[in-house]
């Protein structure tokens, strides 16, 4: 495998915003011979490789975060997840190649992204022009006790934070991470006025910022979060220059990954 000696250009980022569906319940009998179980909108392939939404693009229970999709048993209200070989999914369609009996689940739970469209938009990309992700760290605390005695103990890990800034066209950037979408047309000129209603609404988003190099298109890093519910906010600007918009979000651990596709 080749490896990069040269840094990526960072002239093309752009960030791809879609709708999440977090461990919704799936449609289906489960009888032990019923394979395939439908949710509620089109799934989405978010790394473009493999032409349909995957469970997991690298055969290891290590690979969580590498996934378009997550499918999962619901026992007794608790959730074990399905393993990946057994998972394809296409459409709005997931089917599982070992049919579960009713000793395996109570309902198939699936988490995934889908398209959003309000206002008739199919495609929300915003150009990036600067962005900083954190991934959170894994605090090491010495406890003493009687004795002279001492423990280490490490803490979860904490959230993912991304900050980045996009060149300010509408409404639509914060209004897919707070609230509402707010439409109307003007009782005067009839113009149509947008807002958005902060605070009465979160829907789970999923935000794929993806740096693609400009020598090689098929050189890219890419940084996915998934289940983003809300965010910071604000917009600034100057007298010649454009506005710019920036917008921080935080996501859990399991939820964010910063891969890197490189041509072979």
């Amino acid at each position: 495998m080749a490896v990069r000696d040269d840094p990526m250009s960072g002239e093309d980022v752009t960030v791809k915003v879609y709708r999440w569906a977090e461990k919704e319940v799936a449609s289906g009998l489960i009888n032990g011979a019923n394979s395939d179980y439908i949710v509620d909108n089109t799934m989405v392939e978010l790394l473009q490789l493999k032409g349909t939404p995957t469970s997991d693009y690298v055969a290891s229970s290590t690979s969580f975060a590498i996934r378009d999709i997550a499918v999962y048993f619901r026992l007794n209200g608790v959730d074990t997840r399905v393993d990946e070989s057994k998972v394809t999914a296409t459409g709005t369609t997931v089917t599982i190649s070992a049919a579960p009996e009713t000793t395996d689940a109570d309902n198939i739970v699936i988490s995934y992204a889908y398209t959003d469209t309000d206002d008739g938009v199919t495609d929300y990309t915003y150009y990036v022009k600067d962005y900083e992700v954190n991934f959170g760290d894994r605090d090491l605390t010495e406890v003493k006790v009687l004795g002279g005695r001492s423990y280490k103990r490490r803490e979860s890990q904490g959230l993912t934070e991304c900050s980045l800034t996009t060149i300010k066209k509408d409404v639509l950037l914060s209004q897919l991470l707070n609230g509402d979408l707010v439409r109307t047309t003007a009782e005067v000129s009839s113009v149509l006025i947008k807002s958005t209603v902060g605070g009465s609404s979160s829907i789970g988003r999923c935000l794929v910022i993806t740096h693609t190099d400009p020598d090689n298109s098929d050189d890219r890093l890419i940084t996915i979060l998934r289940n983003v519910k809300g965010a910071t906010c604000s917009f600034s600007g100057g007298a010649d220059a454009e506005l710019e918009e920036t917008i921080t979000v935080k996501a859990n651990p399991q939820d964010s990954g910063d891969l890197e596709i490189t041509e072979q």
